[in-house]
């Protein structure tokens, strides 16, 4: 997929919340299957109370649709974060 639309958003998340961020994220998966266009969520945490979420799309036109969506999403998460989320996001340029 060439057209894959990808947002990267960095968060920082209570550690003593980590597990009930976890069951959050349960708790919110059929309202995340349900965006469009999205193929995938995937949580990395990488620090002591950090997290890089990675959502994939399968396109940008699906990633805009999903947008209003996302920010009603997100805010269920919003208790957990110690800080407003970093986004980012664009297109593939290379992938294997």
């Amino acid at each position: 997929g060439g057209n894959m639309y990808y947002r990267v958003s960095i968060a920082q998340i209570n550690p003593e919340q980590k597990d009930a961020f976890v069951a959050r994220a349960d708790e919110l998966r059929d309202a995340m299957q349900a965006l469009p266009g999205l193929q995938s969520v995937t949580f990395i945490q990488t620090g002591e109370g950090e997290a890089v979420g990675l959502a994939v799309y399968d396109s940008e036109e699906s990633f805009m649709k999903a947008a209003p969506l996302v920010v009603e999403i997100m805010g269920g998460f919003a208790e957990f974060f110690t800080a407003p989320p970093e986004q980012s996001s664009g297109p593939i340029i290379w992938s294997m």
